[in-house]
């Protein structure tokens, strides 16, 4: 995820990445609120956010499945009628993540 630093921008500290995509996971807050709160613009906030979760899914992409085809709509119904949630395919519990 490093970056170099070109003429037109300097280039935001990795650390900073991964702080602001776990504030915009635990808070749910929109871009700019994450563009304030880092001080960096709010475009580049979704840009890390966005390849921050490209890397997640490359690093761990063997932990971390979705299922296909009709196993993707039954895992979809199972959570629609547990928890009445829709369009839900999987959640995440009891997972240690280490960064």
């Amino acid at each position: 995820m490093e970056k170099k630093d070109t003429k037109y921008y300097s280039v935001v500290f990795v650390g900073i990445w991964v702080d602001c995509y776990l504030y915009k996971l635990a808070h749910s807050v929109e871009y700019l609120h994450g563009s304030k709160l880092f001080d960096i613009g709010k475009s580049i906030v979704y840009l890390m956010l966005r390849e921050f979760v490209h890397v997640i899914n490359v690093v761990f992409k063997n932990s971390i499945q979705w299922q296909e085809g009709h196993d993707f709509i039954y895992a979809m119904d199972g959570f629609k009628d547990l928890c009445g949630l829709p369009l839900v395919v999987g959640a995440i519990d009891v997972i240690q993540v280490h960064i």
